[in-house]
């Protein structure tokens, strides 16, 4: 069975008001639900939602280490979030941290991956790489080299990569393939630089699509040609 890794913004608990809400969350896992007969699924979560240690961190005049760490620790709230989500629609997943969180969730060891692809257990990846300055970009391709998963699929809050920020600027064009030397030296924005030279040096493609997209997971595993791909 072949693996994928999910990557999802904090914002998958928001309406698109910035209100609390599951309805894009219980809209993923419905396809992380059809998607598991196929592939062995894992996730990757962010914080924003909670605490981004370059905006949040600054505002209240934080060190970078520490706002950093704030960060990552959101993930584990977000992680959580999710799992409790999933185990409503009968999936049961684990969640897996750098270092063991007691009562939330277990150590990251390659045992503990083998195991969960052996049954078909999703992972939830939360507490980004474990140390700061790295985001949870990174952390995916990561992950995705650590259940040797060749695709990740980047479900945010726009449908794909564009030439420019389409929240600032209305003629902004989706970009339906970048290749990774593209992205790197147009800085585009979608990913930060570490992630995408990692993913470019181990040969894995990244998807970008909407988190809120009608059956957006599915559509990438089966359309080459749905969202944004880099490549």
């Amino acid at each position: 069975m072949q693996s994928v890794l999910i990557k999802l913004s904090g914002e998958i608990f928001s309406d698109n008001n910035g209100q609390l809400s599951a309805e894009a969350a219980h809209l993923l896992i419905a396809q992380i639900q059809k998607i598991m007969t196929t592939h062995h699924v894992s996730i990757v979560i962010g914080g924003g939602n909670f605490f981004r240690g370059s905006i949040q961190g600054k505002r209240l005049g934080l060190r970078p280490t520490a706002a950093h760490y704030i960060g990552m620790h959101a993930t584990v709230l977000n992680g959580l979030a999710l799992q409790e989500l999933m185990a409503q629609q009968g999936i049961e997943a684990m969640v897996l941290a750098p270092n063991r969180i007691y009562g939330a969730a277990s150590a990251l060891e390659p045992a503990v991956i083998t195991q969960a692809k052996k049954n078909n257990t999703p992972i939830i990846f939360v507490g980004g790489t474990g140390i700061p300055f790295v985001t949870t970009d990174t952390a995916a391709v990561m992950r995705a080299l650590q259940v040797e998963a060749s695709l990740v699929i980047k479900a945010t809050n726009v449908d794909g990569v564009y030439n420019k920020d389409p929240r600032k600027h209305p003629d902004a064009q989706r970009l339906a393939r970048v290749s990774y030397d593209d992205a790197l030296t147009g800085k585009l924005g979608i990913m930060d630089a570490t992630a995408l030279t990692l993913a470019q040096e181990h040969k894995i493609t990244i998807k970008v699509l909407s988190m809120h997209a009608a059956n957006g997971l599915i559509n990438a595993l089966q359309d080459d040609t749905y969202g944004s791909t880099i490549y």
